[in-house]
């Protein structure tokens, strides 16, 4: 039953069906007396991808209490006074293996109980290290991004010091840098990466979208292609290749690109991210209909709706839509300087001018 429901909780979460998932894991932890502590991260990796973070935290900190608790309890059973009786007897077995070495420590004192107890407790330790490595990599990983979604740079440079040279850690790390728009980082390591797994094509994907961020949109369309000569059907790369084709030549191009997937079967309307830049491609067709639902979870929603509501006399929706973002990116910066000097000059406020000076003084400079 316990081996069944786990199966059932990995499957849904590999088809997206996250609170499936959760709730597969859940019932592991209510009918199991003894559940896995891993099932706590699987049902954290839910909760994340269900974009609830703080609750995702506390799975994940769940999972160390668990692990914690179960490691004393291991230790305290390993270290009664009958255990610490054997270990010493054991102890003592292999010291006289040797007679050599017998006669040379035949001076020294045998171990103390305290001394035995903590043997004990760091072979244990060690052991429990070792079996829980894959583990304990996966909670910080689940760590470091939650500590990005949440904003906290003291946990996010934290498990940033405790990431490894393995290739999961280092897939992860270049996922942050792409998050906080360190493109060019983040290329570094796929690149890498890609020099030491040729046979992960999905590798490709990941270099071609850093490029088209950098704004090498050709770049970007010709390591692409060796990822769709493999898989011509990915809605991931069709729809890149349309962004690349979007930024090289216009709407139209880029609309015919995603009809490649539509021809194939794919309905376009169920990948948030299709319709979102359908809407792009369009140039704002349908953007009240679908880019509010959006901006919560595909970034350039909502600065793509600010935009439509600048060019339909929306100021004032378009400054509540973008006063509180932290700008990033030259076009974030741009967009609220644009958006600063629209309600500036339709209220005469000198605040807002000023404001909008700064934010383009800041992409000047920095150009």
């Amino acid at each position: 039953e316990e081996k069944t429901l786990m199966w059932l909780g990995y499957s849904a979460f590999h088809l997206g069906q996250y609170q499936r998932g959760y709730d597969a894991y859940q019932e592991v932890i209510n009918t199991s007396a003894n559940p896995p502590h891993e099932v706590y991260l699987y049902q954290s990796a839910c909760l994340y991808y269900m974009q609830m973070y703080p609750q995702a935290e506390e799975k994940a900190n769940e999972y160390v209490e668990v692990s914690k608790k179960a490691l004393k309890e291991k230790i305290e059973r390993a270290t009664t006074h009958e255990a610490v009786q054997e270990k010493s007897k054991e102890l003592k077995r292999e010291r006289m293996k040797s007679q050599e070495q017998f006669q040379k420590m035949a001076a020294d004192k045998p171990p103390t109980d305290e001394e035995v107890k903590q043997q004990i407790t760091k072979e244990i330790e060690a052991e429990h290290s070792t079996q829980k490595a894959p583990e304990l990599s996966l909670k910080n990983r689940l760590l470091f991004h939650l500590a990005h979604k949440i904003d906290d740079q003291d946990k996010l440079m934290l498990r940033h010091q405790e990431l490894t040279d393995t290739q999961e850690d280092q897939l992860s790390l270049a996922a942050i840098h792409y998050l906080r728009s360190h493109f060019q980082e983040a290329t570094d390591i796929y690149k890498r990466l890609l020099l030491e797994n040729r046979d992960d094509l999905a590798l490709n994907v990941y270099v071609a979208m850093c490029y088209y961020k950098l704004d090498y949109y050709d770049v970007s369309l010709e390591i692409l292609a060796v990822y769709l000569q493999a898989h011509p059907d990915s809605a991931i790369a069709v729809n890149l290749k349309a962004c690349n084709h979007f930024r090289l030549y216009n709407g139209r191009a880029a609309e015919a690109e995603l009809k490649v997937l539509s021809d194939q079967g794919h309905n376009l309307q169920a990948n948030d991210l299709i319709r979102h830049n359908m809407v792009v491609f369009s140039m704002g067709d349908s953007a009240l209909q679908v880019l509010p639902q959006l901006v919560d979870f595909i970034p350039e929603a909502r600065l793509n709706l600010v935009i439509y509501y600048l060019r339909h006399e929306g100021v004032q929706e378009a400054f509540d839509l973008i006063k509180d973002l932290e700008p990033s990116t030259p076009q974030e910066y741009i967009l609220k300087g644009v958006v600063n000097a629209s309600v500036g000059q339709d209220a005469g406020s000198r605040e807002h001018i000023k404001m909008a000076q700064q934010f383009f003084q800041l992409v000047g400079a920095s150009a």
